[in-house]
């Protein structure tokens, strides 16, 4: 088992240990065949220290994780139009893999010129030398017999085993013969588009438009929308009410995409503004809809579970609407209207009257919300310096902020609330009451409680 461990130094360690299995796989993609190490220097603290170490050590697993399912699939056919759409994709990751290269024009050049004369031209048969004019378009380089020689330099030069592996494919040896076939008459394209680049040529590369649609050929299974919103739901732990919002975000994901590893920005889009509706504003997309799927494929893409997140590209265009108020908060009026409506809540033996009649004057006075105070617990009230406070913590209940905050004592030149206690049935809860005489400071009834338990 991988745990955190502290040097002479006071330094922060850890070693997880590559399993046999994958070490291969994982050194082609990764870099390390046996081990990754964990190191924070001194000056950390150990609450952070366990964090980082906790997020390191998941995206380990995950990495492992990820190879073993693929390994597990077995070998995979490809069909020869599948193929090719699978050399479109390798088309854009190579690209994709050189574009910022320091290179010059000169070596992009050279590159494609031993392509062409020394991999593939090294290998005409007898018939073209003596006539060339017979076969101007090198239709002989489709032969079985040249096919079979060239591929190895072909595999090499396309770097096609780390393509596969970051894919997650494991090809049968046809299907890998007939993708590095696909490939090698589209690895010239490649180089004479790097070429372009390096001399600052970017105008639209038109050749991804030979290649067919890509159906599914990943050996990984594909990844559903409330799959991902599961996972991202059960590390990060949100809000109840953020969970609840997000999920029909999700499920309207799921009826849209059947894998969400890899939606592109155009799909993205078309969906997004599908969804403005008479019943639903494009502020309500652009707001709460985008943030969600921003944020949970944000998290999804860190921990490698899909491949590309372009929510944070779509853009949705939202009206401008007539704002009424001056602002959020409550004027005078209104503020007198809810605090009076809480002094005829009467009958104080009642809890919900009770709460209704105290709630409001005590979230006015602490700008605390109601959820806060509805939840506090008998411990949560405590006593400093002779006032009491009210302790607000993320284990009485929710609180936005996920961070615990004290009420401070409420001025006792007006103060005419007090906490008492009474017990829920099987919970300690604190409940608010009026006191006999409106005394001038904060104090618990613990006799009550008792009485009440």
């Amino acid at each position: 088992m991988t745990r955190l461990t502290r040097t002479s130094t006071g330094a922060y360690a850890a070693r997880k240990a590559i399993p046999e299995g994958v070490r291969k796989a994982y050194a082609a993609r990764y870099g390390n065949a046996w081990e990754e190490k964990f190191h924070l220097n001194a000056g950390v603290s150990a609450h952070e220290a366990r964090a980082r170490f906790g997020e390191w050590l998941a995206e380990i697993e995950i990495r492992i994780a990820s190879l073993k399912a693929a390994k597990a699939k077995g070998p995979q056919p490809l069909t020869r139009q599948q193929a090719f759409a699978l050399a479109g994709q390798w088309y854009s990751w190579f690209l994709s893999r050189h574009e910022r290269d320091l290179k010059t024009p000169g070596h992009w050049r050279a590159l494609a010129d031993i392509l062409v004369w020394e991999v593939i031209g090294s290998n005409a048969p007898d018939e073209y030398e003596q006539r060339p004019e017979d076969d101007p378009e090198w239709d002989w380089q489709f032969s079985p017999e040249v096919k079979k020689e060239i591929r190895p330099a072909i595999a090499l030069e396309a770097e096609i085993a780390a393509f596969l592996l970051e894919q997650g494919l494991n090809l049968t040896p046809d299907a890998a013969e007939l993708f590095t076939d696909a490939v090698s008459g589209n690895l010239l394209p490649a180089f004479q588009r790097l070429e372009a680049l390096a001399r600052g040529d970017f105008s639209p590369d038109k050749h991804p438009d030979v290649f067919p649609k890509l159906e599914q050929v990943s050996a990984v299974a594909p990844v559903k929308a409330l799959e991902l919103f599961d996972a991202w739901r059960n590390a990060v732990q949100p809000a109840e009410g953020t969970v609840y919002r997000w999920a029909t975000v999700f499920k309207e994901a799921e009826r849209r995409f059947a894998d969400v590893r890899r939606i592109s920005y155009d799909e993205a889009k078309v969906w997004m503004t599908g969804l403005i509706t008479e019943e639903r504003s494009a502020g309500t997309v652009a707001g709460a809809w985008r943030t969600a799927l921003k944020t949970v494929f944000t998290w999804g893409v860190k921990e490698r579970l899909i491949d590309s997140n372009p929510f944070p590209e779509v853009h949705i265009s939202v009206p401008r609407k007539n704002v009424e108020r001056e602002g959020k908060g409550f004027d005078t009026a209104e503020i007198k209207t809810i605090l009076s409506a809480s002094l005829l809540c009467s009958d104080i033996d009642a809890y919900n009257e009770r709460a209704c009649r105290w709630v409001p004057w005590i979230c006015a006075y602490s700008g605390a919300r109601a959820g806060e105070i509805t939840q506090l617990r008998a411990a949560d009230i405590q006593q400093r310096d002779g006032f009491w406070f009210a302790r607000l913590t993320p284990s009485a209940g929710k609180i936005k902020t996920r961070k615990a905050r004290t009420i401070p004592p409420m001025n006792t030149s007006s103060n005419k609330v007090s906490f008492s206690l009474c017990a829920r049935p099987r919970a300690d809860r604190c409940s608010i009451s009026r006191t006999t005489g409106w005394p001038s400071e904060l104090k618990i009834d613990h006799d009550k409680t008792r009485r009440s338990e």
